[in-house]
């Protein structure tokens, strides 16, 4: 899925695509809460994880869209990544 520059900016300001952790731990399958904590802890060791999370306060948010296009390496930062390492 390539997303153009309006539909990526819709994403990222989109207020209703942040979601607490918890919530986003129980929405999904794959990642249990304390595995979403720690990719959030460790979020500067994984480049592009940091646009997925945002700390408001005590509240720990992850936009649901962003992070399922950082697994799939579909953020437009990731996507140039890979055509800078193949040239």
């Amino acid at each position: 899925m390539m997303l153009n520059n309006q539909q990526y900016k819709e994403i990222v300001t989109s207020v209703d695509g942040w979601i607490p952790l918890m919530v986003m731990a129980e929405k999904s399958a794959l990642f249990s809460y304390a595995q979403l904590r720690l990719m959030h802890n460790r979020r500067e060791e994984h480049p592009h994880l940091n646009k997925c999370f945002r700390r408001v306060g005590k509240r720990i948010l992850v936009n649901d869209k962003l992070f399922g296009l950082w697994m799939a390496n579909e953020l437009p930062e990731q996507r140039a990544d890979m055509l800078t390492e193949t040239t």
